[in-house]
């Protein structure tokens, strides 16, 4: 007996093939994925372009909602990112007024009296198109059929074709019994279907802003591009979509199209115009050529460089900020950070504007935009950002010991413990969690163990005087880069953060210098407000980091400091003549010129006090018992 050899082409008995309408559902993420920032922006200009031509013409009620239709909401990406532009443009025009009615339904709250616009961000391809086929003068419909494949999801597809009368073909927008002479293609009737209705709805007054992947030339459909594929990805794979036969029809209504491709089947940017009798032909074609650089092939093309490229800071900013290009930044740039503090602050304002947009991306994306806004300085944004985050996860791990960092570096510090606390709760042997409490405690002991410092540290809004020392290096260098700060304040040089940092640490050790580190809760460290004592004197030192002088804040910071000087203390201080921001500081404060002068090579110093019992001999005195290089000249 034999046995016969296995039919390697038959199907399994547990895969039934079923049609793929039965199967396939519609794609919430294409209509997310296709809402670029870039988008948002082109198609907010064209909106509002739209509504002032209409307006130049009378044809608006500014009283009237202007309603705009999502016909593809998804998570809601597109109207998070678009809606604030739409609002913010009008506003700009003092059309702020206008009431913007944006919704996901296809209801129109005053037919006629403005312009409607239409939103499709991969809508027009849902629900799956129907099939009809040519075949040498015989017509046909045809229904696709899935056969489960060994990868979940994945289907081979089958096409039943049967006779259909030439009739229902030649009712078909696009006349293929014309053009096509053998080739099956897909017909969006639902679609159409659901334009009508919308014009209808609309008063025939609309503006449709659509982005698809498609075919758009009757060409590519007699060449076959509309004939579906022979396997299926239920999530991911789409028919192509037939934008030749949406185009012909809306036309035939009455509409100006206009519409751009790459590729065929590619991305296609699509616009239809009408508004009754009015020639829409130089509207339609300034607004399409807004449309031309912001479709899906650009965002493609911008990610892959935005991964592949060493970060473009430009390239962030032509993407208007998009959070998808940043995230592909980001393990970049926290790699390694620009130096050059100018970079920098542009690097922490582009990120400011992406994180505008963040919310829709997830949270470790959201979570590397914090690290690297706290590596870049921007500590308001970082807080921020894991602000949210803990409010989500209250014991993560690593959200904790980053925004305890962030709340030390703004003097904050009392707010890290608890932080700490919190996440060690549930993660007791996390070893960066206990590594930064102990460090906490060492810094509040030896806070306590200065007998100068007061046990509240000195406070003012966003500002607060902490003793300085070498934690502070690395924000004060960057604050430090002119060169004139030093040269005003007879402070060395320093080639690195590492540099001012042994500095730093030898100014702590030393007994008669009370120094503090002026900090600001959005971006660390900014100057230094510092005090030499001899006896019951003092002589006074200051300086302002060059990104926030001429804001007020070194008035505010050495008034703060004065909080803290034991009364009955005689202070002194010196100016250079030239240095005429710090001589107006001084009087501010109430510091007075004194009758003296320096001999060579301090000249240049004009000398102050702050009350009248400060005389040249005490100061003389003073600059004695500090061992100054400073003599003053003899009358």
């Amino acid at each position: 007996m034999t046995t016969a050899a296995p039919d390697l082409h038959a199907k399994p008995a547990c895969a039934i093939e079923r049609p793929l309408t039965a199967i396939e559902s519609p794609h919430p993420d294409l209509a997310d994925w296709l809402a670029t920032p870039m988008l948002a922006q082109a198609w907010t200009d064209a909106i509002v372009d739209c509504w002032l031509a209409a307006e130049a013409v009378e044809g608006i009620d500014a009283t009237a909602p202007f309603t705009v239709l999502d016909l593809a909401p998804g998570m809601g990406r597109l109207r998070a990112s678009l809606l604030p532009r739409l609002q913010a443009r009008l506003a700009a025009l003092g059309r702020g007024h206008w009431q913007v009615d944006y919704r996901d339904d296809d209801q129109v709250a005053a037919p006629g009296a403005n312009p409607v616009v239409w939103l499709a961000t991969g809508a027009l391809g849902q629900p799956l198109p129907a099939l009809f086929g040519v075949h040498y003068e015989r017509t046909l419909r045809g229904e696709l059929l899935a056969t489960p494949n060994d990868a979940p999801q994945r289907y081979t597809l089958r096409c039943d074709w049967q006779p259909v009368d030439a009739a229902e073909l030649g009712a078909l927008p696009g006349n293929y019994l014309a053009h096509v002479n053998s080739a099956g293609f897909s017909m969006p009737l639902a679609t159409l279907a659901r334009l009508d209705a919308l014009a209808q709805a609309s008063a025939g007054r609309f503006l449709l802003l659509a982005v698809d992947y498609g075919v758009l030339k009757a060409r590519d459909v007699r060449l076959g591009a509309l004939y579906p594929p022979a396997e299926f990805m239920v999530g991911s794979d789409r028919l192509p979509l037939n934008l030749h036969a949406i185009a012909s029809h809306q036309q035939a209504q009455g509409a100006t199209v206009r519409a751009s491709q790459q590729h065929t089947a590619g991305a296609v940017q699509y616009l239809a115009w009408c508004d009754g009798a009015r020639d829409g032909t130089a509207l339609a074609d300034l607004l399409a050529e807004r449309l031309t650089t912001c479709g899906p092939d650009a965002h493609a093309a911008a990610l892959e460089a935005a991964e592949y490229l060493p970060p473009r800071l430009a390239l962030l900013q032509g993407s208007t900020h998009d959070p998808e290009v940043c995230a592909r930044m980001l393990p970049a740039l926290l790699e390694a950070q620009p130096e050059d503090a100018v970079q920098r602050a542009a690097w922490s304002d582009a990120l400011r504007e992406v994180a505008v947009q963040a919310a829709l991306r997830d949270d470790a994306f959201q979570f590397n935009l914090a690290c690297a806004a706290w590596q870049l300085g921007d500590l308001a944004l970082a807080r921020h950002l894991l602000t949210g985050l803990h409010a989500e996860w209250p014991d993560h791990p690593d959200v904790c010991q980053l925004l305890a960092e962030v709340e030390i570096a703004a003097g904050r510090a009392e707010l890290a413990p608890p932080l700490l606390h919190r996440a060690l709760a549930t993660h007791s042997d996390h070893e960066a969690l206990l590594a930064l409490l102990a460090q906490c405690e060492q810094r509040a002991t030896a806070r306590a163990a200065q007998p100068w410092c007061p046990a509240e540290l000195p406070r003012d809004g966003e500002l607060t005087l902490e003793p300085v020392g070498p934690e502070h290096a690395s924000m004060l260098f960057t604050q430090y880069r002119d060169p004139q700060i030093g040269m005003m304040t007879r402070l060395p040089e320093f080639d690195s953060s590492e540099a001012m940092a042994v500095w730093l640490a030898e100014m702590e050790s030393t007994p008669h210098r009370h120094g503090y580190a002026v900090v600001h809760a959005d971006a660390g460290a900014i100057g230094v407000v510092s005090c030499a004592w001899h006896g019951d004197a003092a002589y006074l030192h200051f300086w302002l980091g060059t990104d926030w002088q001429g804001r007020g804040l070194a008035a505010r910071a050495v008034r703060l400091a004065l909080t803290a000087v034991p009364a009955g203390a005689q202070l002194y201080t010196s100016v250079y003549q030239d240095n005429h921001r710090s001589r107006r500081v001084l009087a501010q404060l109430g510091f007075t010129v004194l009758d003296c002068r320096a001999e060579a090579p301090d000249e240049g110093l004009i000398f102050m006090r702050l009350t009248a019992q400060c005389d040249v001999a005490g100061l003389a005195q003073l600059l004695r018992g500090l061992e100054s290089p400073i003599a003053l000249a003899v009358a």
